[in-house]
């Protein structure tokens, strides 16, 4: 058989938890009033701040990659205003991802147009701000054809080393390793260029440029 449920006494109502915090937070409320509402103001304005300049991001990311696409397609047809696009693209979004690759491109422009040092300069900056970036490893490679032109062959060993180390790609990585040894080996540093090789995975196409150099550096060390 159930119980009767126990009634509620006046003074139990009196202070009853629930109504009693209730009543604690209105005085608070009450209290400090205008220091909420400000705080609520403030929390606002910030939270509405994010969302336009969240907005402003994504339409200026989206813009930029747009100039730099219309850039890109002039490479081979316009290099001229390939230049002037990448400039354009340069000077309105300067610290956009796009603007960074756009130096990549005018590197290789400045380079077809044998502009050696507007080529290293423009392939250098994008290493700055780009070092892992997506073109590093061709970057480098660019950078280290532009030492053996200047006759800087250690430097180009280690620039075609990084480029190496760079790639995602085996067969590309052991081009340039290979490259690498080459260079190290117009530099007269025989036992960097052989630590170099014995470090290359063997790739049909490169066997007997492997072979080659295998041969070379075992006449050098020998002499």
């Amino acid at each position: 058989m159930l119980k009767p449920k126990k009634k509620i006494t006046k003074k139990e109502i009196r202070h009853d938890p629930l109504l009693e915090t209730l009543y604690s937070a209105q005085r608070l409320f009450t209290k400090y009033k205008s220091r909420i509402i400000l705080a609520m103001i403030l929390l606002l304005v910030i939270v509405s701040a994010i969302l336009i300049v969240s907005r402003r991001n994504a339409a200026e990311y989206a813009e930029s990659n747009i100039m730099l696409a219309r850039a890109v397609s002039y490479i081979n047809s316009n290099t001229e205003e390939a230049l002037a696009e990448f400039d354009n693209l340069l000077m309105t979004y300067p610290e956009s991802e796009a603007s960074k690759e756009a130096h990549f491109h005018m590197g290789r422009i400045y380079l077809s147009l044998d502009s050696t040092e507007s080529a290293r300069d423009n392939f250098e900056t994008y290493l700055e701000f780009a070092p892992e970036g997506l073109f590093s490893s061709p970057a480098m490679s660019q950078l280290a054809n532009l030492a053996l032109y200047s006759d800087e062959p250690a430097l180009a060993g280690e620039l075609f080393e990084n480029a190496g180390k760079q790639s995602s790609v085996n067969y590309i990585k052991s081009v340039n390793k290979l490259s690498s040894v080459e260079a190290f080996l117009s530099a007269g540093e025989f036992n960097r260029a052989e630590e170099i090789l014995n470090s290359i995975s063997v790739h049909p196409k490169i066997e007997k440029r492997f072979e080659a150099l295998k041969i070379r550096i075992s006449r050098s060390l020998n002499k």
